[in-house]
């Protein structure tokens, strides 16, 4: 039986999806570490899979244009 080193776990934690990668392995770039802050400031550390990112893009985007809303006056 070979063996492999310097692999790493990856864990999604919005979905529990997991990999194991080495340093290099291509699919490595497509899981996103994210830092999202609170309302309260409190900033929160997560890793996400390639198939939980579009959606939480999706919902960025959103809260951006709520934000740039409200930026702008549009919104109380």
């Amino acid at each position: 039986m070979g063996r492999t080193s310097n692999l790493t776990k990856y864990e999604c934690d919005r979905c529990g999806a997991k990999e194991i990668f080495t340093a290099d392995a291509p699919g490595v770039a497509d899981w996103q570490e994210i830092t999202r802050s609170t309302a309260e400031g409190a900033q929160r550390h997560v890793l996400l899979c390639p198939a939980c990112w579009p959606s939480y893009k999706d919902l960025v985007q959103q809260e951006d244009q709520s934000f740039n809303g409200w930026m702008a006056g549009d919104a109380k």
